[in-house]
């Protein structure tokens, strides 16, 4: 995570330096599990020098070939697509009246005002569901991967097959989220066996078997919680015990085992930003993130407090002030790593 910079108190005063410093303390942790838990989907490590930054998605590395004895060695080239990104700014200031603060009995003003920091922290967050759900309710626009295609897409091209398989990223007729089972099945059906027959520029599978046996982080609606917990759950089979009424005795009927158990490492992130229905997949042993969201210049996220007299004028007794400013651009790289099960 980019450093960030505290200016702190402009008028000298401990109220300003205690405001400031416990809004700190709240931004650093909470903001660092974010990061983490978006990890899997989400870069964050670059951080860019101008607001307007090209960039480069590779293709494949070409294969080698058999070099037949007294000939030219085999030469191949490659090639990919550029993309680009805008750096954006977002702030927010707090304002509330000087004499509010020291008229409050329960002392609770300025605890509510570090909440600030919370919903500081959730500025990726809400940046990732924006670009996830191709929504531009936070963001200032939603961007195309390097295809030129959402993120999500049948095609890369409007009509030849996204990464050499039908269906790309967006497979067809998915089952719905009535039923544990019909996750499942469109786990194995539309995700990992999409994942497994995807081909990269050469016409060779797209990912080894060591990077899809790392596993899966699902994304879904908290709305349908239930259903993906069964479906995605880790206990031992479970056997069924009816009665044979005719010999009036306990019998083991046909066990009901969980088909994902001991298989691969899925973690379930349940989000009530999602509607209910739609849910994603994301390959956690990608080594390119499909989301990339560095920081701009200048652009760690920043606070600025203002308490009695300073140097904007403030009178004691008249206004006092948070403002926190960040800057980050979000883009998408190639989108390999994602699949979105559209059942909208």
């Amino acid at each position: 995570m980019p450093n960030p910079v505290s200016v702190g108190d402009l008028s000298t005063g401990s109220i300003a330096a205690g405001v400031d410093g416990r809004w700190w303390d709240v931004y650093a942790t909470k903001e660092q599990g974010n990061r983490d838990r978006l990890s899997v989907a989400v870069d964050f490590d670059e951080t860019v020098d101008m607001r307007n930054p090209k960039f480069w998605s590779w293709n494949s590395i070409p294969l080698m070939e058999h070099w037949k004895s007294g000939k030219d060695m085999p030469e191949g080239s490659f090639g990919g697509f550029p993309f680009d990104g805008t750096v954006a700014d977002y702030a927010i200031t707090i304002p509330w009246m000087a004499n509010d603060r020291r008229d409050d009995q329960t002392k609770s003003l300025l605890n509510k005002v570090n909440q600030t920091a919370l919903r500081a922290t959730s500025n990726r967050e809400r940046a990732f569901y924006d670009v996830l759900t191709n929504t531009a309710s936070f963001v200032p626009y939603i961007p195309l991967a390097p295809d030129g295609q959402p993120f999500f897409s049948l095609t890369r091209d409007g009509s030849n097959d996204r990464f050499g398989i039908s269906g790309g990223n967006l497979p067809a007729n998915p089952s719905g989220v009535a039923t544990a089972q019909a996750v499942e099945s469109d786990f194995w059906n539309l995700v990992h066996a999409q994942f497994v027959g995807m081909l990269d520029t050469e016409g060779e599978p797209l990912w080894t078997e060591d990077e899809i046996a790392q596993g899966f982080l699902i994304i879904h609606s908290s709305t349908d919680n239930e259903v993906f917990a069964k479906a995605f759950k880790k206990e031992n089979t479970l056997v069924q015990v009816v009665q044979n009424v005719a010999a009036n005795e306990n019998v083991a009927a046909t066990a009901v085992s969980n088909v994902l158990m001991g298989d691969f490492d899925v973690t379930r992130w349940s989000s009530p930003r999602l509607a209910t229905g739609d849910w994603y997949a994301f390959l956690k042993g990608s080594p390119v993130k499909p989301v990339f969201m560095p920081t701009g210049p200048e652009g760690a996220m920043t606070t600025r407090v203002w308490t009695g007299n300073d140097d904007m004028g403030l009178s004691l007794g008249g206004r006092e002030q948070i403002t926190a400013f960040e800057r980050f651009l979000v883009t998408l790289n190639t989108v390999f790593a994602a699949i979105k099960i559209d059942n909208s």
